[in-house]
């Protein structure tokens, strides 16, 4: 992980080799699989699972309770409603 400011929920679980860069918020309860890599200004609403080798590019946004599988990659901007 990035050594640049973000902010982690405390119940969030990180795999291994996750990386989470500039300004990203992750919520509480929020599940993050191995080898995923989590852009700038990206935020991740509590209770979100994520699977394993995933990008989510920079300033995408992820509302509450959303179930993301393994391998997918969401893009710059990407805003789920």
């Amino acid at each position: 992980m990035s050594d640049v400011i973000r902010r982690i929920g405390n119940d969030a679980r990180i795999g291994e080799n996750v990386q989470i860069w500039n300004f990203s918020y992750i919520g509480n309860g929020t599940v993050i699989g191995d080898n995923t890599k989590i852009g700038s200004l990206v935020h991740i609403d509590y209770g979100v699972k994520i699977g394993k080798n995933c990008k989510v590019e920079g300033m995408a946004y992820i509302p509450p309770l959303t179930v993301i599988g393994d391998g997918v990659f969401l893009g710059p901007g990407v805003v789920f409603v």
